[in-house]
C-alpha cells in the first residue's frame, strides 16, 4: 500500500472498530475523548507515534468502566496490535 492508500482518521477508524467490540455505540464518543483529553489532537491526526500513550489512557479508563481486568486487558493488547500494522510515515513499533 503507498502513502495515498491512507486518509486521515483511518487509524481513529481502526480504534473505533476495535473498540465498538467491547462498548458497542460508546465507542466514538470513547476514543475521541480519549485523544482529545490525553493527546490534544482530533481523532483525524490520531498517529501510530500516539498509541503507546493512548493505550495508557484507554487501559485506566476503561478499567473504571468495569473490573473484568481480562476484558480490559484484551482490549489494550488488540489496539497494540494496530502498531505493527503498515501505517505510513511511521516506524512500526512493539508495544
Amino acid at each position: 500500500m503507498s502513502d495515498q492508500d491512507y486518509q486521515p482518521g483511518d487509524l481513529y477508524h481502526q480504534v473505533v472498530s476495535i473498540t465498538e467490540e467491547y462498548l458497542g455505540p460508546a465507542a466514538p464518543r470513547f476514543v475521541t475523548r480519549q485523544v482529545s483529553f490525553h493527546l490534544n489532537k482530533t481523532p483525524e491526526e490520531l498517529s501510530i507515534e500516539d498509541l503507546p500513550k493512548f493505550v495508557e489512557w484507554a487501559h485506566v479508563t476503561f478499567s473504571l468502566l468495569t473490573d473484568d481486568r481480562e476484558t480490559v486487558n484484551r482490549y489494550v493488547a488488540e489496539i497494540g496490535q494496530l502498531a505493527t500494522k503498515p501505517w505510513p510515515g511511521a516506524a512500526q513499533r512493539n508495544l
